[in-house]
């Protein structure tokens, strides 16, 4: 199926040296951290559920940067979170943790773990300096993101994990009832067209992820033209006003300005989400709505969910994916890529049905 990642073939892992005997420990007070950004945040939520089911009398506390504690409220993995930013902050929310799980893996959150005397620090490979600040270093999968992120649990004695992203706060606004999450846009029962609701979030922090908003008008009107879709545009902050032009140009409902539940209600009140590789399609996936992502620099099997319910359009350039900011070629992985494609996928993922849960082994 285009589109649609295959799953990893990596050979398994081995266990790392002088991991041996991690199975069988009992820890009092876990700390995740994942300080952000959004979508890593929610890619990270099926490590606490995996967490949570290898300790349920344990106190897991999740420290994440104060901008992004609102998508952990109400998570019922999560006994509290802890916000935090800066060494010290970061020094205090560790301080008491028998067993930190560093998947943000900077330099400061390595130090902070090792500063706050946390016994167990346990993290994915990141340099040969940061690695020498955890008690273990732990070769990842390589997969899609929330499957390599909790691939280090297998030194836990986790052997299988559910990927699907935790995100309570559609039920919490909008009531918990797909009618009721509707109502967070209630201009779309008024807009023309009477086809799928289809939620654009055409907008990235990077070059390398922003497709033309030309390519994103052209596939606006062919959405209202040719699926009779009513069209929902989202944005975040600096955006509004050039999400306001463009709302008009395709003749979409603008979103109301929200938080990350206000987000997360919009998205679920729609058939498909249609986006940049941002934060938007994780919230798409925390809420089971469909998703098409526009891949420019970023790799499609890392960020895309591997199931028939969400496809990446791409073009086949060799330098792709590069990962970076800037681009020394016009970015021509998204200057070439046209809407015709991304109309197709669209058309791949409407009518499936509900998506099943999404549980993968974790290779020993």
């Amino acid at each position: 199926m285009p589109g649609w990642p295959p799953p990893p073939t990596d050979p398994p892992l081995p266990v790392p040296l002088g991991a041996r005997g991690l199975e069988s420990i009992a820890p009092r007070r876990v700390a995740i951290v994942q300080l952000g950004f959004l979508g890593d945040v929610l890619l990270a939520t099926p490590v606490a559920r995996a967490l949570r089911a290898r300790w349920p009398g344990a106190r897991i506390v999740w420290v994440v940067h104060p901008r992004w504690a609102e998508a952990l409220a109400g998570n019922g993995n999560i006994d509290e979170v802890v916000p935090a930013a800066g060494l010290l902050g970061l020094i205090r929310a560790l301080r008491g943790a028998d067993l930190c799980v560093d998947l943000q893996r900077s330099m400061a959150t390595s130090l902070a773990a090792w500063l706050a005397r946390v016994r167990l620090r346990v993290g994915r490979p990141a340099g040969r300096l940061r690695d020498s600040l955890l008690s273990h270093v732990v070769p990842a999968q390589r997969a899609y993101s929330a499957h390599f992120r909790a691939s280090i649990l297998r030194v836990f004695g986790v052997s299988e994990v559910s990927l699907d992203l935790s995100l309570a706060a559609a039920s919490e606004v909008a009531a918990g009832a797909a009618g009721a999450s509707r109502q967070v846009a209630p201009d779309l029962a008024a807009s023309i067209g009477t086809g799928p609701i289809v939620a654009l979030a055409p907008f990235a922090r990077l070059a390398t992820r922003q497709w033309p908003m030309a390519r994103w008008e052209a596939l606006g009107r062919r959405l209202r033209a040719e699926r009779d879709a009513r069209l929902l545009v989202l944005w975040g902050p600096g955006d509004e006003e050039r999400a306001g032009v463009f709302a008009h140009a395709v003749g979409a409902t603008l979103a109301e300005p929200t938080g990350i539940r206000g987000l997360a209600a919009q998205v679920a009140a729609c058939d498909v989400l249609v986006g940049a590789c941002s934060g938007p399609r994780h919230v798409a996936v925390s809420q089971r709505v469909p998703t098409v992502t526009v891949h420019g620099a970023t790799a499609v099997g890392g960020w895309t969910r591997p199931t028939a319910w969400h496809r990446a359009a791409f073009t086949d350039l060799p330098c792709r994916p590069c990962n970076r900011p800037t681009c020394p070629i016009g970015v021509k992985c998204l200057v070439d890529l046209d809407e015709g494609r991304v109309l197709a996928l669209v058309d791949a993922v409407l009518g499936l049905g509900p998506e099943p849960e999404l549980t993968v082994r974790i290779r020993r």
